[in-house]
């Protein structure tokens, strides 16, 4: 894959498929970096626990725009992980499979911006649509997410959306929900411990 470590106000243009194979093997991962901007044309596939398709990481105002489906196995398709004011956009789909995944992940990161136009499918225990993640009792505070498509889930305790300690986010959904688990959280959306968050939705 890609890496930018301590890596600062970079143009990095990607053209082409990327796929990883391998446990931690992300596909475009982003630590410790400010002020990038990617663009990636080209579809995305991981297979491995932990092996993200986009990971940001204690990396702050970079913005990462993507043509092109994801599909990872066992890890996340878009991480945003102690990162704040990142701007991030895909015209594409995202597959997960595997247990305790998610399309989007969110965690302990504020101020972001997340535009995701294509369909979101997971399935596996626990894989999860779009979840902000209460993980170590962190937050994740004043994000927006903008999604156009379908999210579909089929494991059991496995929402389309999750949002957890996350206070005042905004979510702009547009398209249907559906979810086929067993369990309290195969709901199409659920929130736990979250506050003055706004939903915008447009479908079933």
């Amino acid at each position: 894959g890609f890496l930018s470590e301590s890596s600062d106000s970079n143009d990095i243009t990607i053209n082409g498929d990327i796929s990883t194979s391998g446990n931690s093997a992300s596909a475009f991962y982003n630590a410790l970096s400010t002020g990038n901007n990617t663009t990636i044309v080209g579809d995305i596939t991981t297979q491995g626990t932990g092996a993200q398709g986009i990971f940001l990481l204690y990396s702050n105002s970079n913005t990462t725009s993507m043509r092109g489906n994801i599909s990872a196995t066992q890890g996340n398709g878009i991480v945003i992980s102690s990162s704040d004011g990142n701007t991030t956009s895909i015209v594409g789909n995202i597959t997960t499979s595997g247990t305790n995944t998610a399309a989007l992940l969110v965690t302990d990161s504020d101020s972001n911006a997340t535009t995701i136009t294509g369909n979101i499918t997971t399935s596996g225990y626990a894989g999860r649509g779009i979840y902000f993640s209460d993980a170590l009792g962190l937050t994740n505070n004043s994000n927006t997410v903008t999604f156009n498509g379908s999210i579909a889930t089929s494991g059991n305790n496995s929402p389309g959306v999750y949002l957890a300690n996350s206070d005042s986010n905004t979510l702009n959904l547009t398209g249907n929900i559906s979810t086929s688990g067993t369990g309290g959280e195969s709901q199409g959306i659920s929130l736990k411990n979250s506050d003055n968050n706004t939903f915008n939705l447009a479908g079933t």
